[in-house]
């Protein structure tokens, strides 16, 4: 993961703190994710349900890797 895909998840809820009240976290873990540039997969299923509750549609992909790159051979 990079801070890209962490970058473009947090946008998708509309920002830090409203993606940590989605997932009931402090905001400082969400800022700890960017700089360390990735989110455990702990909190990878609550995610994917609160964008679920948003009407967005995330998988397990969209923590791997941004939509539209090619998977490196």
């Amino acid at each position: 993961m990079n801070t890209l895909i962490v970058e473009r998840i947090t946008r998708l809820f509309g920002g830090q703190t409203v993606l940590s009240a989605a997932i009931d976290v402090p905001q400082s873990t969400i800022a700890w994710w960017k700089k360390r540039g990735s989110i455990p997969p702990k909190y990878w299923p609550a995610i994917i349900a609160a964008a679920a509750e948003r009407g967005v549609i995330l998988t397990g992909d969209d923590f791997l890797r941004l939509p539209g790159a090619e998977a490196a051979a």
